[in-house]
């Protein structure tokens, strides 16, 4: 079974410019919705997830933020979260001790 990225972000180009940057083999999904992507964060989560700082309905930090209280982030085998910033724009602030594995692309 290939490894799962779910990337979470508003803007299409920003979802198709890190979809281009994945390493081949890996299957990606894409959602433009907080609440999109904590549904498949409950469901089947992947091994990775990549936020941007805007989604449709809230921000990128909000997801994470709510993804940690709900205990769908971190711990052993936890995906690992990818902050991003698209073209010409900034990745999430994010709290540290809320999401305790994150890395920042920029």
């Amino acid at each position: 079974m290939a490894e799962r990225l779910l990337v979470a972000d508003a803007d299409p180009g920003a979802r198709r410019w890190l979809r281009e940057l994945a390493p081949a083999g890996l299957e990606i999904e894409e959602v433009d919705s907080a609440a999109a992507a904590l549904e498949r964060l409950a469901g089947a989560p992947p091994r990775l997830v990549a936020v941007g700082a805007r989604l449709t309905d809230g921000t990128g930090a909000e997801l994470l933020a709510r993804a940690a209280a709900a205990g769908l982030l971190g711990g052993p085998g936890g995906p690992v979260v990818l902050a991003f910033a698209g073209p010409g724009g900034a990745p999430p602030e994010l709290d540290e001790d809320e999401v305790p594995i994150f890395y920042r692309l920029t």
